[in-house]
């Protein structure tokens, strides 16, 4: 009997024990159930809550390997930096959500967040980017800039706002030249009869058709392909697409004729970057500016450089003084035509402007 009592007393003592041992401190937890919420110090109950994060959906022509890839790459680096990670982009180079137009009908329709496109591809939507399409409108990259960065190219991204878009930089391409496999052009009846691949826009149709080629719209992503198989016998672009999409394979001559101009144009959808919360609108535009100023830099630099790395492998021309003047005086002939489709105020003032 004795026994047993003390067996008794033995385990009631080792129970309080483990008891003791098993017991919660503050902060603790145990295996069973969800850990504790942990409570805010004074200090930090203060602090504002985690912000919320936003993640733009960028659609790309080119690669990134391309100056239109470089420069988005140092914005998104620049972008989240900036604002510790709040604001993100994710870019989708060589056309993987489409080709620009369904790029901007993306934009447009809230389906995507932004997209870099030509001004030449907004037409279709905001007829009077169709000023920024006229052959020999700018005698430099400078006077384009004072336009595009000045009160018209405000007024142009006015005009895309009111159909969803905002234009928030002008990032540079540069003067577009003409390349073909039959002979060079020296003069303004060498276009006679060359089938040349351009922009499927009115003005650019328009200025081959006056000098005397046949201007075919083809997409670009088709265009070495129709050069390779002779379904056109030329195209006109950038020094820098020139080279960066090997056309010198498939074509025998580069004539310097700077036909256009043409810059990018950064998109976004207007509604979407109201939603923004103002800072990070600001952080977004300033790390555009910055890469459009690099870009602008690089490209000229760029053209220059890839035009004489063109000469080691195509042959390139120069037109004599006399002949570009006639070819220019051909051009700004259609301009009142072009006007009557985009607006005469508005290509009045670019030509006061330009001038």
């Amino acid at each position: 009997m004795k026994k047993a009592l003390c067996i008794t007393l033995i385990g009631l003592v080792v129970l309080g024990t483990l008891a003791g041992c098993t017991s919660k401190t503050p902060g603790s937890q145990t295996s069973s159930g969800p850990p504790p919420v942990s409570q805010p110090s004074s200090s930090s109950a203060e602090e504002p809550a985690s912000k919320e994060t936003f993640v733009i959906r960028v659609g790309l022509p080119e690669a990134l390997e391309n100056p239109i890839g470089v420069m988005s790459l140092q914005i998104k680096e620049q972008v989240e930096a900036d604002s510790a990670g709040r604001l993100k982009l994710e870019l989708y180079p060589s056309n993987q959500l489409g080709g620009p137009r369904e790029m901007l009908e993306a934009v447009g329709l809230g389906n995507l967040e932004m997209t870099v496109c030509t001004p030449t591809d907004l037409t279709s939507f905001v007829p009077e980017m169709g000023v920024l399409t006229f052959p020999y409108l700018f005698k430099d990259s400078e006077t384009a800039y004072k336009v595009l960065d000045g009160e018209i190219g405000q007024e142009l991204s006015g005009y895309a706002e009111k159909v969803g878009f905002k234009v928030l930089g002008y990032p540079d391409i540069g003067f577009r030249h003409i390349t073909n496999s039959l002979r060079p052009i020296t003069c303004l009846e060498d276009f006679s009869g060359i089938k040349l691949r351009t922009r499927g826009v009115p003005a650019h149709l328009a200025t081959f058709q006056a000098f005397g080629a046949n201007p075919v719209s083809i997409s670009f992503s088709e265009l070495y392909a129709a050069l390779d198989q002779k379904v056109v016998d030329g195209q006109e672009n950038s020094a820098t697409n020139i080279y960066f999409n090997n056309f010198f394979e498939v074509q025998t001559y580069l004539s310097v004729t700077n036909t256009f101009y043409e810059s990018w144009s950064i998109t976004i959808n207007k509604d979407y970057f109201a939603q923004l919360p103002e800072d990070l609108q600001e952080i977004l535009q300033k790390a555009i500016d910055d890469g459009v100023a690099q870009n602008r830099k690089a490209t000229t630099e760029e053209n220059a450089q890839y035009l004489e790395k063109l000469k080691e492998k195509m042959s390139v021309n120069e037109i004599a003084p006399a002949e570009m003047e006639r070819i220019i005086q051909a051009a700004q002939d259609l301009y009142p035509q072009f006007a009557a489709d985009v607006g005469e105020d508005i290509v009045n003032r670019v030509l006061e402007t330009v001038r």
